[in-house]
């Protein structure tokens, strides 16, 4: 059976040749991926005070401060708006294509 991007339950990524990209930041920000985006993980860091991750709208997320978050949907979150506070350090990986 051929890998395909379209298949949600591929858990694993081969950097010589999967099309794979990241944004990361400090001090909180918003990622808006488009373009048939996949989301392989989100990780988020609160350094000092309590943070919050909201995804496309979604429910706030809390993180305590001294913690960390981490969603990995394995590709099945396409195109989504992640919003961190000000408060946390973020990483977010996704590998393009449908």
């Amino acid at each position: 059976m051929g890998r395909s991007l379209n298949d949600c339950s591929k858990d694993y990524y081969e950097w010589q040749t999967d099309p794979f990209a990241y944004s990361a930041g400090t001090a909180g920000g918003t990622v808006t991926l488009t373009g048939e985006k996949r989301v392989n993980e989100i990780v988020a860091y609160a350094d000092g005070s309590n943070g919050t991750v909201a995804i496309n709208g979604g429910d706030s997320i809390t993180v305590r401060a001294g913690t960390s978050f981490t969603l990995s949907p394995k590709g099945c979150l396409v195109n989504p708006t992640i919003v961190f506070s000000a408060s946390l350090d973020y990483f977010v990986g996704w590998r393009e294509g449908a």
